[in-house]
């Protein structure tokens, strides 16, 4: 019986969740999106455009320094950008009632 040992890195966020990647060799790039509240997503957007990291307003990542207003649910806005190994990122706020 072989045993696979997995290589992880933790990173932990402010909201006191955990997130744990896999370090492999090999891999195919994946999106994955973080709903988060109109105040985090400004903070975030800030953070993303100081570090000077590209986003964009579509998940085909055309629309070069963007973020996208959905219509429904209506109010809620988002970005994606690249994280350094590939993946692609997405923040996005609940809109809805309110927004």
């Amino acid at each position: 019986m072989s045993i696979r040992r997995w290589r992880t890195s933790r990173r932990s966020l402010a909201n006191q969740v955990s997130l744990d990647y896999d370090q492999l060799d090999d891999f195919e790039p994946h999106h994955y999106a973080f709903m988060v509240s109109e105040q985090e997503f400004d903070a975030a957007l800030a953070r993303i455009q100081h570090s000077g990291i590209t986003h964009y307003g579509d998940p085909a990542c055309q629309e070069i320094g963007q973020i996208y207003h959905s219509k429904r649910p209506i109010g809620r806005r988002g970005t994606y950008f690249h994280d350094p190994d590939g993946h692609l990122m997405e923040i996005l706020t609940p809109g809805g009632a309110g927004a």
